[in-house]
């Protein structure tokens, strides 16, 4: 199941997750722990928040995540269903961008050179 915070973040609703994100950090009832558990909350695939908007590129969205966490307890080493860790699905991501820019660059090169052999 999702939390309202995960389900703003897959939205792409950063006003909705700041006003969740407030809530959480100043709500007098909650206990340090309590908010600590919601903020690392995960869903059914195992992914938190912050796992979600690292997964759709929602960089403005996971920097707001990263600095609510560091004053809620974010947990950085929860993995989700697949082992993912938040470093690890950055790392993924990195290593997709490389490869995209690699595989232009070789299409490129080889259009100049069919140009060349015409």
């Amino acid at each position: 199941d999702n939390t309202c915070l995960i389900l703003a973040v897959r939205a792409n609703k950063g006003d909705c997750v700041l006003a969740v994100l407030e809530r959480l950090a100043n709500d007098p009832v909650l206990t340090p722990l309590e908010r600590q558990f919601f903020f690392n909350a995960q869903n059914n695939e195992g992914n938190t928040a912050l796992h979600e908007a690292v997964l759709r590129g929602y960089q403005t969205i996971t920097m707001k995540l990263e600095a609510a966490g560091n004053n809620l307890g974010w947990d950085a080493s929860l993995r989700n269903k697949k082992g993912q860790t938040i470093d690890a699905i950055r790392a993924g991501l990195e290593k997709a961008r490389v490869g995209e820019v690699e595989l232009e660059k070789r299409k490129a090169e080889e259009r100049v050179v069919r140009r060349k052999e015409k």
